[in-house]
Parts: structure tokens; C-alpha cells; sequence
């Protein structure tokens, strides 16, 4: 330390803790903004990835459904083939966080690395987000008119 700088502020060290910090509370709305700009961001991809994925089968959707397949059958296809990826995704993130909080357990104060409510939220909040961003696709192929889509792709 340079022994020529000026004392901006001195006081006790009890007095300097007991006053709120701004710090906390900015990395905290910070933290928070870019994990639901991550959610969205997420959801924006697993929608286009579905959506690209429901318009290059289409022609095995309209087949589908005029061989007699339900509106419900061609949703529960969509959602299961779209959700696959996210909750492989969900168990590998799970299982690195666990990890990782195993790792640096020192730096962890008043929770265990395999805090239930880390992951009962993180589940929540993905599986409900990118659930959501299968909803669009789904309806789309289940409203497919089998004639349209066997014309459509019979033209190219």
C-alpha cells in the first residue's frame, strides 16, 4: 500500500458491517436476470430445433394421421421426442452442479451440495420453460391436415 493516499473513510468495523450493502443485492438481480435470459434463450432454441424438426417430418406426421393416429398421439410424439434432449440435459447439468458443489464445498456456507431445493427449482423452472417451447410445435402437427402435408411434400 502506497502510504501516501488519503483516508476517505474511517470508522469502526462494527458500524462499516452493519450497513447495507448494495453489492449483495446487485449481484443477486444480476444473477437472476441472466438465469431467466438463459431460460428464454433456451426455450427460443428448443422451440426451432422442434419447429425445424415438425416441418421437415411433415410428411410422416400427415401419414400418421391419416393412417388413423389421434391429435393427442401426434402432441404426445411431438412433446416426447422434443423433451428427450432437455431432460438428458437436466440429469447431466443436475449431476455436474452436484459435483461442483462437492468440489468446493468450502465455499458453500449453510447448504450441502445436494440441497433438495436447488433441485427441486432448477427442475421445475427448465422442464416448465422448454415444455412450454414445445407447445407451439405440437399444436402446429397436430393440426396438420394429412391431405395438404402428403400434396405438400409429394410437389418438392
Amino acid at each position: 500500500m502506497d502510504p501516501n493516499l488519503p483516508i476517505v473513510a474511517y470508522g469502526r468495523c462494527k458500524t462499516s458491517s452493519r450497513r447495507p450493502s448494495l453489492n449483495g443485492a446487485f449481484s443477486l438481480v444480476l444473477t437472476s436476470l441472466f438465469a431467466i435470459v438463459a431460460l428464454l434463450l433456451g426455450a427460443v432454441g428448443v422451440y426451432s430445433v422442434v419447429s425445424y424438426a415438425v416441418a421437415c417430418r411433415t410428411r410422416d406426421i400427415g401419414l400418421r394421421i391419416a393412417l388413423g393416429a389421434l391429435r393427442i398421439d401426434v402432441m404426445r410424439w411431438v412433446f416426447s421426442t422434443g423433451m428427450q434432449p432437455v431432460l438428458i440435459g437436466l440429469i447431466v447439468g443436475l449431476g455436474a452442479t452436484i459435483g461442483i458443489a462437492a468440489v468446493l464445498r468450502s465455499l458453500l456456507f449453510g447448504i450441502t451440495p445436494s440441497d433438495s431445493t436447488l433441485a427441486r427449482h432448477r427442475r421445475t423452472g427448465v422442464v416448465g420453460d422448454f415444455g412450454f417451447g414445445l407447445l407451439l410445435p405440437a399444436r402446429r402437427a397436430a393440426a396438420l391436415d394429412p391431405m395438404t402435408a402428403l400434396r405438400h411434400e409429394i410437389g418438392r
